[in-house]
């Protein structure tokens, strides 16, 4: 596969959230999953789409659908969120949300619950 092959199969990837969460908002009676779950599932199913299974040991698989924890957050994101809790009472509903903190550095963590 060429670099914008891989970029194609990313891109999917990404796009399948959308589908998730736009499905998921038309139909409250599907099983709710995680963010997490869905991250898994799809990246098996773009494989196999793709006809790459067998290439990577599960776990291999599991541990890049989780590689979104890694990310670095955007430099300003904090100084945003700090400002807007100057101008509005804010929170967070999120299922998940001890998955989430548990991948969090404790700054982080702090700014969330807030």
């Amino acid at each position: 596969m060429t670099l914008d092959h891989w970029g194609e199969l990313a891109q999917q990837w990404r796009d399948s959230y959308k589908a998730f969460t736009k499905k998921l908002a038309a139909d409250s009676s599907l099983p709710w999953k995680t963010v997490d779950e869905h991250n898994l599932e799809s990246l098996l199913d773009i494989l196999a789409e793709w006809k790459l299974e067998g290439f990577w040991l599960d776990e291999e698989i599991r541990a890049l659908s989780l590689v979104w924890h890694q990310l670095e957050p955007w430099p300003d994101s904090s100084i945003g969120i700090q400002a807007l809790n100057q101008l509005f009472r804010m929170g967070i509903i999120l299922q998940g949300l001890s998955v989430l903190l548990s991948h969090l550095p404790a700054p982080a963590k702090v700014l969330l619950l807030c």
